[in-house]
């Protein structure tokens, strides 16, 4: 997410460099190492490379602050998890991250990634390439493996995700390969597919109907959550949902504080994912680094905080 400079630069007094936050996440893991494991017995500690990850970990991580922030189980295959933020904070970015994590980690597994921008608005191929891997070839062959489908109406598109899921492991059985092999799927973002009555106007799938578009979305997405579940627990999938955060931040009751970014959840459809969601995790843009000479924003710190809800 950083913009590359040759210029030489001077850390700003307020802004804190990358050493220090390496530093300090170091010492964090280390002061949890050196206290105890946690409860399942898995040393946070040991997070220097893939390798040293434990074999039994669902989704291991490349970078081992991302692991210490995730924990062991919060991107754990046969669930859905949820992943929030605004505009331009990098929610595709680390969503392809994870991509090229979860491939690394599982080499040859089904990967779908669904766009909602629309044609005019697809990922540049080398933009997902840079994110998947550092190797070029790792990341090409990565690129290659993943299906990309565009996504307009929310029916068709929730219910060909939920088909492609079936249609997947059907084929891995019948070829041999254990149910023990994830799949992967990114819907980026959820919140830009349409209703159905507002997609039939587009020319996008079947009008079944003629209810109100936000009423429409959340009803719908309380159906399709609970058949998520059942797909991704029967086919052990990990599907990844990626919800834009309203900019109106919510209101609390007099002589509290304001609910901060991070937990600002306010969003379509959003009650219906809070409760399908093992695992939410927020984005909010907490400060940038600047050229102190031409004041250009070089890079912005982001602030991820994970919420478990259950299992």
């Amino acid at each position: 997410m950083a913009k590359k400079s040759t210029t030489h630069l001077k850390d700003q007094a307020d802004v804190p460099s990358m050493s220090d936050i390496f530093e300090e996440a170091l010492m964090a893991l280390r002061a949890k190492d050196s206290k105890k494991k946690d409860g399942s017995g898995f040393d946070m500690g040991r997070f220097m490379s893939l390798d040293d990850i434990p074999e039994d970990t669902p989704l291991p991580l490349r970078a081992f602050t991302m692991q210490y922030a995730f924990g062991r189980t919060a991107l754990k295959p046969g669930t859905v998890i949820e992943m929030i933020g605004p505009e331009h904070v990098g929610k595709t970015t680390l969503l392809m991250t994870l991509f090229g994590d979860f491939m690394t980690a599982c080499p040859n597994i089904p990967a779908l990634y669904v766009c909602t921008e629309g044609r005019n608005k697809l990922l540049d191929s080398q933009r997902i390439k840079t994110c998947l891997h550092e190797d070029p070839v790792i990341a090409n062959k990565f690129y290659k493996q993943i299906i990309m489908m565009e996504g307009t109406a929310l029916i068709d598109t929730l219910e060909g995700v939920n088909e492609w899921i079936k249609v997947q492991r059907e084929l891995m059985t019948k070829n041999g390969i254990p149910e023990t092999t994830p799949i992967l799927v990114g819907i980026d973002t959820l919140s830009k597919l349409m209703p159905k009555t507002e997609a039939s106007k587009q020319g996008y799938g079947k009008d079944k109907g003629n209810e109100g578009s936000n009423l429409e979305f959340s009803n719908y997405m309380q159906k399709w959550s609970r058949a998520a579940v059942d797909v991704t627990e029967k086919c052990n999938a990990l599907i990844i949902l990626v919800s834009h955060q309203n900019e109106k931040i919510e209101m609390v009751p007099m002589g509290r504080p304001m609910v901060s970014a991070s937990d600002n959840k306010t969003k379509i459809g959003g009650r219906a994912v809070n409760q399908t969601a093992v695992t939410q995790f927020t984005l909010v843009r907490v400060g940038s680094k600047t050229n102190a000479a031409t004041k250009e924003v070089l890079s912005h710190y982001i602030k991820l905080k994970v919420v478990k809800n259950s299992k």
